[in-house]
């Protein structure tokens, strides 16, 4: 295990000074692996070759709470003004499928939840990847008893760390009432 660690920390310098960045979203990571031609928003597989997003604890500090990018909180704005369930862990989903919004590959395609049929989805703006996530999740999430988490495993959004990945992402911003 703490072989493992070493490695990635090596993997993750050589990547950083062959390529000038350290951590990639997991969209990037995605791309750099076997591209999935099934249907399945969000599928993320988290492989050894690559490191891990980061939580929360560990971004950058101007990243951290209260300092949030205007960006992200203006999209947490337009999904409290929805109609989504779960908002809390949405915008979980959207920190972690582009990286805090640093994620070249989804962001430059306003697709803020890694949605794809045999192609990553484009949008034309990241307001209507929202709209796509709330009707997605109209048609899918039928029994609001279902514990959200499982629901996104059910769905195959993402591999079984998923919910333990958003669960350790600290935003805490709630909608005004």
């Amino acid at each position: 295990m703490l072989v493992q660690k070493h490695l990635k920390l090596t993997l993750a310098l050589i990547l950083f000074l062959a390529n000038g960045i350290l951590f990639f979203s997991p969209v990037e990571r995605t791309v750099r692996q076997q591209v999935r031609l099934s249907y399945s928003p969000g599928l993320m597989d988290h492989s050894p070759g690559f490191p891990e997003p980061q939580s929360e604890s560990t971004f950058p500090t101007a990243l951290r709470q209260g300092s949030n990018p205007p960006l992200l909180d203006s999209i947490f704005k337009y999904i409290c003004a929805s109609q989504i369930l779960h908002k809390d862990i949405v915008i979980k989903q959207v920190i972690w499928e582009t990286g805090w919004l640093k994620g070249k590959f989804l962001m430059s395609k306003n697709n803020l939840f890694g949605f794809r049929a045999k192609q990553y989805l484009s949008f034309s703006s990241w307001q209507e990847s929202v709209d796509y996530y709330q009707n997605w999740q109209k048609t899918h999430y039928l029994d609001p008893t279902e514990d959200y988490y499982q629901f996104l495993l059910r769905m195959k959004f993402s591999n079984s760390n998923y919910p333990a990945h958003l669960k350790s992402i600290r935003y805490t911003a709630t909608c005004a009432s």
